[in-house]
């Protein structure tokens, strides 16, 4: 793993996020983490119109640069020690395109991001472009839980579905991060049908995770909970978590998991940090 790629708003929660990648670029023995924040013309609503207010491009562009450079200075003072370049990047973006755009160009492995955890308003707001991005990029995106602190990625274990294992499972990206911060392995299955609370019938996709981690030997975990959410941070917060990977599937179990409002669940309010990765 190469490059962390973390956006950033100049708020306590992208503040938080940004410790934290950095802290896991420690582990993960990256050679570069970007601070990224994009920049557009400010508006104002003029009788349901959005109206541009009367700031130079070079002006806003002035102050997300001072924004970022004292950004970095706060963030090197709090990190005792950084073995890796740290830059700072901005364009004249919307923050979703902006960062899909920003990933792809410089060529990053993992993307950081905060989430708030804070009333509705927050989360509608901030919130909506951290689910947006986990949306849009096809590399992996971990969200940082608004209570989160970095601790070493020693459990990590995969919220999945059992079903079309093969088909859906994101191998590559996985091992890549297990091998990296050489952490330890699970697999939680959350059955959230009443009527299918044995689980016989996932002996066959059992077995195709055993090939495909292979080198891992991981460990499987049943729980029913009819509310999926609550099951996986229930088993997170009972078995010394440090990371939930999560597979969006277009057809299948999670698909109405990747809502905007059941994901900010599932982020906010969990003290670990979700990592999406797309099939």
């Amino acid at each position: 793993m190469q490059t962390i790629l973390v956006p950033v708003d100049f708020s306590t929660t992208a503040y938080n996020a940004a410790l934290y990648a950095l802290e896991l670029g420690k582990q993960l023995q990256v050679k570069k983490v970007i601070l990224y924040h994009s920049y557009e013309l400010p508006v104002v609503s003029d009788g349901g119109l959005a109206v541009p207010l009367l700031v130079g491009v070079d002006d806003i562009k002035k102050t997300s640069t001072e924004a970022l450079d004292a950004l970095l200075v706060s963030l090197k003072s709090s990190i005792e020690y950084v073995p890796f370049e740290i830059e700072t990047y901005q364009t004249y973006n919307s923050p979703v395109k902006g960062i899909v755009e920003a990933a792809i160009e410089k060529q990053a492995n993992l993307i950081v991001m905060g989430i708030t955890g804070g009333n509705a308003i927050e989360q509608a707001l901030i919130g909506s472009n951290t689910i947006d991005v986990s949306k849009e990029v096809k590399i992996p995106l971990i969200i940082v839980p608004p209570q989160a602190t970095f601790k070493p990625i020693r459990n990590t274990v995969l919220a999945c579905s059992m079903n079309n294992i093969y088909d859906n499972m994101p191998i590559d990206h996985i091992l890549n991060f297990i091998r990296n911060a050489k952490s330890n392995f699970q697999v939680l299955h959350v059955e959230t049908n009443e009527k299918m609370a044995d689980y016989s019938g996932t002996n066959f996709e059992s077995m195709a995770l055993h090939t495909l981690f292979a080198e891992h030997v991981p460990k499987y975990h049943f729980v029913h909970n009819t509310n999926f959410i609550e099951g996986v941070n229930d088993f997170a917060d009972k078995n010394s978590t440090d990371m939930v990977i999560v597979i969006p599937q277009k057809h299948g179990l999670f698909e109405s998991l990747f809502t905007k409002s059941h994901t900010k669940q599932l982020a906010c309010h969990s003290h670990v940090p979700i990592m999406v990765v797309h099939d």
